[in-house]
């Protein structure tokens, strides 16, 4: 038999397991707080600094003074972007090697940032981007307290998370052998989409009713000496693949004629000119390689410190 002490005890550890039950408790593993979207960006950072490309564009986002995101500690930065809406809101989360966490939060501190309380968290807020360290190698990255909030309750199992979503898998089986990768979720483009597959259909209606399987969309980007991208329609339905590279292709031709009778368009057509959609493993793949003239002259921008121009406009 209880004794009235031993019953209060055991009403105590009831309504504190019920209580947290309710509550959920903020998880201490990083990626927990990244929420599910339509589309996700990885960037993995070593293969990054290991490429011509990549090397010049950290020397120029070490120009904006966020040190923090060039560091050699930082492996991979993992963003949730929400789409829908107005403006899009980003989640980020980062992730880097053994005491990445302290030695990012002591970097914003020597460049200024300001510590504050958000949602019960000390964050540190630097420019356009407020920062909550995670453990030992990670790092939360939001723009205010609304999306803070939206990451605590996604670790607490309140909302949907990343881990749970196809399209976040299909970045993870990818992101490793790749500088960029971005993938999206088709669903909100196709109902954007509207009247306009309805003209396509009659171009082409095997092509624009392949279009509609279609369930996400991929692109990665590496940067030697010069971008190398491909993008991927994924399509699961095999047969309709060479149909939906037809219509592609002829979207392709469209676009590079139109590009080409316009004067301010005339060097976008000579980057179209010659791509042609392929079938691939996962759907249809269209590569696309940028002129050396053009990824040097994006490169000369943003090193002569308009990058670092445009970080402070947006922090003020």
């Amino acid at each position: 038999m209880l004794t009235p002490a031993l019953r209060r005890f055991r009403s105590f550890v009831l309504m504190g397991g019920l209580l947290a039950a309710l509550t959920g408790c903020a998880s201490k593993n990083p990626m927990d707080y990244l929420p599910e979207t339509a589309t996700y960006i990885a960037v993995n950072m070593d293969k990054l600094r290991s490429s011509e490309g990549g090397k010049r564009l950290m020397t120029a986002a070490e120009k904006t003074g966020q040190k923090s995101v060039t560091s050699d500690k930082l492996k991979t930065a993992y963003v949730a972007v929400d789409t829908t809406a107005r403006p899009p809101i980003a989640y980020a989360v980062l992730l880097g090697s053994g005491g990445f966490a302290k030695a990012a939060e002591a970097d914003l501190k020597s460049q200024g940032a300001t510590e504050a309380k958000m949602a019960g968290q000390t964050v540190l807020t630097s420019g356009p981007m407020t920062f909550l360290p995670m453990g030992d190698d990670g790092m939360l990255a939001f723009g205010n307290q609304a999306a803070l909030e939206k990451m605590v309750a996604t670790s607490k199992k309140k909302s949907p998370s990343a881990l749970q979503s196809p399209v976040f898998k299909q970045v993870l089986s990818k992101h490793t052998s790749h500088g960029i990768t971005v993938v999206a979720d088709t669903g909100p483009i196709m109902s954007m989409a509207g009247g306009q597959l309805d003209g396509l259909a009659m171009m082409n209606p095997k092509g624009a009713e392949a279009l509609k399987e279609v369930k996400s969309i991929s692109l990665v980007l590496d940067w030697d000496a010069q971008p190398q991208a491909e993008a991927v329609l994924i399509l699961p339905a095999e047969d309709k693949r060479a149909d939906l590279a037809a219509l592609v292709n002829t979207m392709l031709t469209f676009a590079t004629t139109g590009a080409a009778n316009s004067p301010q368009m005339k060097g976008f057509a000579g980057m179209l000119k010659g791509l042609a959609a392929q079938p691939n493993s996962e759907g249809v793949a269209l590569a696309i390689t940028i002129p050396k003239e053009t990824a040097d002259q994006w490169l000369a921008v943003a090193e002569s410190g308009a990058l670092a121009k445009m970080a402070g406009g947006a922090g003020r």
